[in-house]
């Protein structure tokens, strides 16, 4: 389950399902301003042969997407229809938005709907790609489900496993900006997918037509860009922050943030930091704290930094959150035989562990205001088998979603010249604020509990306050919390193990 929308009279949920028995169902959920129950409607009858691929929100719209493949015509078709938001059932009838040409058996299709810059309308992003090259498709259309342009072709150059496109940008003037990776295998190792490594990234952008006009230079001075994250503001800027390593190994040691034009792809201004705790901030909580900074002379970055968020601040400027992150995908489990406990490589585990927060803000002029880091330790246990059920991306890429962790990371919201920070902790660090403090993992998530962070985005003053008891309540998956206005909500699920699942809906309004 995940929040799909919001709106006046209530907030409507997605529900959608992944195992054998369920995949191709799908379920909207309506749920009043006090969170009561609505109605709950299934679309098995609507969709018939169709298969269900998603529900989405535009600005006063709700819309339901399916797909037909015919085998005849060897064509992929989408369909869309639109649904009444007060009674869950469908407006007229469904109607055809896009067919895809599937020219042998190999190839793949994979599509994504986006909203336009104004949010009136809705992009889809295609891709079909064969062993060797991907070809992309993009189209706009409003929201009478009718094209409002003639859809752009673009093709590039990388092969097929050594390009990972990361995100697809929509201007309000067609401008399309393709964000995306090359990755190599590195010397020595075996030739699997698993083995590949980021090489490089690259930031393209096409006119409508689909013609490159503009290429953002993302090297470094030689050095190794990782985990980025990118946003296009409303002024036409192109904010990317991104962690960068001194070599070849995937490891933070500094972090970069690069203001760029949209419509060119020219650089406005770059930060560019190599890390030490001797950056940190001091003096930077609210209230008294005993144990200010434990700043370490020379220490670098967390190994294995992640950027998440970035917000605007009303100076200009640019508050930017982030949090040392790392899965470890196919770890065999431990268990018991006759002779004592060994690993069982068919029984598999996945494990996600989420640390330490980054929390900066940069000036107009591109300079560090202030820096901190706000210790969590959160631990996360998926059996393997779930982790088929619900998917994941091993190479994370843009037509995929992963659902996975679900309790580890944070969720963020600006309001009222503040930051507000939620994440799930162990309740022994509810004190833990600086570097050099004790920190316990959260390894049982069920019994942890919310903390929220208010951090103020001109001083960089923050403080932490026990939210609630995760033991009395579903726990919340508040990495998926959706945000609308001043109103924040997440979905609780529990229990983790055997036994009747429950869920919960919490609604924090600000």
């Amino acid at each position: 389950m995940k929040i799909l929308a919001a709106d006046s009279s209530g907030v409507y949920l997605e529900e959608k399902g992944v195992t054998p028995v369920d995949i191709g169902s799908a379920r909207l959920t309506k749920l009043d301003n006090n969170l009561h129950a609505v109605y709950a409607k299934v679309y098995t009858r609507e969709l018939k042969e169709k298969k269900f691929e998603a529900f989405f929100a535009l600005q006063d719209k709700l819309l339901i997407i399916s797909s037909d493949y015919h085998r005849k015509e060897k064509t992929y078709e989408i369909f869309a229809a639109e649904i009444n938001g007060s009674s869950g059932e469908l407006v007229g009838s469904w109607k055809s938005i896009a067919n895809f040409k599937k020219e042998d058996r190999d190839q793949n299709i994979n599509f994504k709907l986006m909203p336009n810059a104004d949010t009136s309308g809705f992009v889809i992003i295609s891709s079909i790609a064969s062993k060797e090259k991907a070809l992309y498709q993009v189209q706009e259309f409003d929201k009478t489900l009718t094209a409002a342009i003639q859809p752009a072709t673009i093709s590039n150059e990388f092969e097929v496993k050594a390009y990972s496109l990361e995100d697809v940008l929509y201007t309000d003037d067609r401008k399309i900006i393709l964000v995306g990776k090359t990755l190599l295998y590195p010397e020595g190792k075996r030739k699997a997918e698993s083995d590949l490594e980021i090489a490089n990234y690259y930031i393209r952008i096409y006119d409508e037509h689909g013609q490159q006009i503009g290429d953002v230079n993302t090297n470094i001075n030689g050095r190794w860009l990782i985990n980025t994250k990118v946003l296009l503001t409303k002024n036409k800027e192109l904010v990317l922050a991104g962690f960068f390593s001194n070599s070849k190994r995937i490891a933070a040691d500094g972090f970069v943030v690069m203001r760029i034009d949209a419509s060119t792809g020219k650089m406005i201004g770059v930060t560019e930091k190599e890390f030490n705790y001797t950056m940190l901030t001091a003096d930077n909580t609210e209230g008294n704290n005993e144990d200010k900074p434990g700043k370490k002379d020379g220490e670098g970055l967390p190994k294995y930094m992640t950027f998440r968020n970035i917000f605007h601040t009303a100076d200009g400027g640019l508050v930017l959150l982030a949090e040392n992150y790392k899965d470890d995908l196919d770890r065999p489990t431990l268990g018991w035989n006759v002779r004592g406990p060994s690993f069982n490589s068919e029984l598999k585990n996945s494990y996600f562990e989420s640390g330490e927060m980054m929390m900066c803000k940069l000036d107009p002029g591109n300079k560090i205001s202030w820096l901190h880091i706000l210790p969590k330790a959160q631990h996360e246990r998926v059996a393997k088998g779930l982790i088929d059920e619900v998917g994941i991306v091993y190479n994370s890429a843009f037509f995929y979603e992963s659902y996975v962790p679900f309790y580890c990371g944070f969720g963020a919201m600006q309001y009222n010249g503040k930051i507000n920070i939620f994440f799930n902790d162990n309740p022994n660090n509810a004190n833990v604020l600086q570097p050099g403090q004790k920190v316990y993992t959260a390894k049982k998530l069920s019994a942890s509990h919310c903390y929220r962070v208010t951090l103020n985005e001109v001083t960089g003053k923050y403080e932490r306050n026990d939210f609630f008891n995760n033991s009395e309540v579903p726990t919340p998956m508040i990495r998926h919390a959706k945000v609308f206005g001043n109103t924040m909500y997440v979905v609780g699920k529990s229990p983790e193990g055997m036994g009747r699942t429950k869920l919960a809906v919490a609604k924090i309004t600000f």
